[in-house]
């Protein structure tokens, strides 16, 4: 992934092999609420999860794990 698409964001499915999650799992945990904020990019049908939302999502993962 080039440094600009990775400043950006990821695609769902792409942002789940960050972290090992099959496809199945980084959509569900988006569906529940438990994953990430998704940003649509207008005018394309593509949703992405950008890296501040990315950082948000780690930092609600430590808070609720102390």
């Amino acid at each position: 992934m080039s440094e600009l698409s990775e400043r950006a964001g990821w695609t769902i499915p792409n942002w789940g092999k960050r972290y090992d999650f099959p496809r199945s799992t980084s959509y569900a945990l988006i569906k529940s609420g438990n994953g990430p904020r998704v940003t649509k990019i207008p005018g394309m049908n593509k949703t992405i999860v950008t890296v501040e939302a990315d950082a948000e999502w780690l930092a609600r993962l430590n808070e609720s794990a102390a």
